[in-house]
């Protein structure tokens, strides 16, 4: 999850940095669980767009990323238990 947080950070649009630096990491259920999320109160507007400004996702895409990552660790978790 620390990954995809650091991809998101990467692939925002950066101005002034305040989105980039609001994107934060929440670990829970004893580390089992974890949330990757921006606090900048434009955040959803950057990535999905407005009538007025084209999106610019970032977020969708570092989970894109993390979840293929993922999906291939569990795989190997699975197969190295059998």
């Amino acid at each position: 999850t620390s990954e995809m947080q650091s991809r998101a950070q990467d692939l925002c649009p950066v101005d002034t940095g305040t989105l980039k630096w609001s994107i934060g990491l929440e670990m829970r259920d004893g580390g089992k669980t974890g949330a990757v999320f921006a606090t900048a109160h434009y955040s959803e507007y950057v990535e999905l767009g407005t009538r007025f400004m084209k999106a610019q996702p970032y977020m969708e895409p570092a989970f894109n990323a993390q979840k293929d990552r993922f999906i291939i660790d569990l795989k190997k978790a699975v197969i190295s238990d059998l």
